[in-house]
């Protein structure tokens, strides 16, 4: 991965900064005002210049003072800001004639937003709501809660976040349900169960791990030597993952980064073998197994320097970089192009090779040939066909 040094780093936000602290704009909008990557500036911005972070934020900053921008959970300041008039109307008298989606129109806003609102994070301004327009009449033949075929269709990935241990993603694939949408499901409609595996999960996580020793070697064995993913080890050890995933990164840091090691060693290998035995790209090899090309190449660059160095780039003595498999396919054609009068295409007829892609490498990667070879062909057509 390519980083910035100090000077380079500050050369290039020092515009976006000062934008940063002398207006309103949002890191999106400064970063697009200013040509640079919106994630960079966010990520500059929380380590250099945090004091302006707090100062917009209207947070303290000092000693030893780290406040959370965002909290663990719940929503964030600015968007409670964004719905709190609308939300204090939806609980007002004078605003009941009016429905959820009326209301967000008046302070220009989106109406399934603003009802989402109201059911995570206001359900009592919502039920009193409810109950006040269903007095004057105004609800009675509206659907109100959860739909009788969205129950059926979630019960048993609740029951199964009642009873057992699994996470949300396990019992929506166990269930055969959408993932977001049985999460959506428990927030509107469970919200008891949602507070329940938040405090488990909290106990859990306060909770020293009792292993023995014995059973933290063997945790940190089943690191070194397999594949194995936590959950099966703590399937395997009868504890929670959670607690196992704690006991390896936080109390073993140098198991667990060989276990980072090992496995992306592991995931990258076969794409290693065929780059070493096959003349395909870093890019096609790449696609056909499903991975990233870049990432491939990141790989390749940093753990097998001698493939990359093959198939990867290449200087030329005019300074330009080209790819060292395209350089070595037209070596012998730049060589005979710069030093006889032979035409182009009589060079690519003989060794084989299309007229227009030498043609093209030429031109993009060694222009100073074209005038060499012009000047040979000059001299040979002074010279006459008898000389």
């Amino acid at each position: 991965m390519f980083f910035l040094s100090g000077l380079k780093a500050e050369e290039k936000y020092r515009v976006a900064v000062e934008l940063y602290r002398t207006t309103d704009m949002s890191i999106t909008e400064i970063s697009k005002v200013c040509g640079v990557s919106r994630s960079g500036f966010a990520v500059y911005i929380q380590r250099h210049h945090r004091d302006l972070m707090y100062a917009r934020h209207e947070e303290p900053s000092g000693g030893d003072c780290n406040p959370r921008l965002r909290p663990c959970k719940g929503q964030r300041r600015s968007t409670a800001d964004k719905y709190a008039a609308a939300i204090e109307a939806c609980g007002s008298e004078a605003y009941m004639d009016l429905n959820v989606s009326q209301i967000a129109c008046l302070y220009g806003l989106d109406g399934p937003a603003l009802a989402n609102q109201l059911r995570i994070h206001f359900p009592e301004v919502l039920s009193r709501r409810r109950a006040v327009r269903d007095g004057l009449g105004l609800d009675r033949n509206v659907n109100v809660g959860v739909r009788h075929q969205a129950m059926l269709m979630y019960a048993e990935a609740v029951a199964m976040l009642r009873d057992a241990g699994v996470s949300v993603r396990e019992a929506a694939v166990t269930s055969g349900v959408s993932f977001s949408g049985l999460k959506q499901h428990m927030l509107y409609y469970h919200k008891e169960l949602v507070g329940m595996r938040a405090d488990s999960r909290r106990e859990s996580a306060a909770r020293v791990l009792e292993l023995s020793d014995d059973d933290v070697a063997e945790v940190l064995r089943l690191c070194r030597e397999s594949s194995m993913a936590l959950d099966e080890m703590a399937r395997m050890m009868g504890v929670g993952v959670a607690q196992l995933r704690r006991c390896v990164v936080e109390w073993h840091r140098k198991a667990a980064g060989e276990r980072r090691r090992r496995d992306t060693a592991d995931k990258y290998a076969e794409a290693v073998s065929m780059l070493e035995s096959a003349e395909c790209s870093t890019e096609a090899v790449a696609r056909s197994l499903g991975l990233v090309p870049e990432s491939l190449r990141l790989f390749v660059k940093g753990h097998e320097p001698e493939l990359y160095r093959k198939k990867g780039m290449m200087r030329l003595p005019n300074g330009r970089m080209v790819l060292r498999r395209s350089y070595e396919k037209y070596a012998a054609a730049l060589e005979l192009y710069g030093a006889t009068a032979e035409s182009l295409r009589s060079i690519a007829g003989r060794l084989g090779l299309a007229v227009k892609s030498v043609s093209g490498f030429i031109r993009r990667n060694c222009p100073e040939l074209i005038d060499e070879h012009n000047r040979l062909v000059a001299e040979a057509r002074s010279k006459g066909p008898g000389r």
